[in-house]
């Protein structure tokens, strides 16, 4: 059963100090270093756990998922290599919708 989840802005999370500003320090850069080096990490897990298991299936099951893997685009970890006008949401959006397309492509 899926539960309803409302995510907090920050302001709600950390408040805001008497000018207006939240009242934690964080730079977009940084966090979005951090949470790419551990979605990087994660898609590594996954190739090698999803490479261990692939022998298991059937030919057939093998030869329709390498046709549907082999017509996806992988997630690029690298920051620089996006537009620079890039907000830090789309770019993690697109890291992670393109890791969800790797990892149902098995189904």
């Amino acid at each position: 059963m899926a539960e309803e989840f409302t995510d907090t802005t920050l302001d709600e999370a950390f408040g805001q100090d008497k000018e207006g500003r939240v009242g934690v320090d964080l730079n977009q850069k940084d966090l979005l270093s951090s949470e790419m080096f551990e979605l990087k990490q994660i898609w590594f897990v996954y190739n090698k756990k999803i490479n261990a298991l692939l022998p298991l299936l059937p030919q057939e099951v093998l030869n329709r998922y390498d046709m549907v893997v082999k017509s996806l685009q992988a997630p690029i970890f690298d920051v620089a290599k996006y537009p620079v006008k890039m907000d830090y949401l789309e770019i993690f959006n697109e890291v992670v919708f393109k890791m969800g397309q790797f990892y149902f492509a098995v189904f």
